[in-house]
């Protein structure tokens, strides 16, 4: 299933709350390339919606 988001916005999304939520707890997470399963997009989920297909 695609929710008109590509892989690497996704772990952008997921690397991006790692680094804002670790360091509360005390912990450092390595880079991305070091972390992720694949390369990053830095903006995450943050896109232009219109090009987004639409859902239903």
């Amino acid at each position: 299933m695609s929710y008109g988001y590509h892989s690497s916005q996704v772990y952008g999304f997921a690397y991006n709350a790692l680094q804002r939520r670790m360091p509360a707890i005390g912990i450092a997470i390595p880079p991305p390339e070091r972390l992720m399963p694949g390369p990053i997009d830095p903006r995450g989920l943050q896109r232009d919606r219109t090009t987004v297909a639409p859902v239903g």
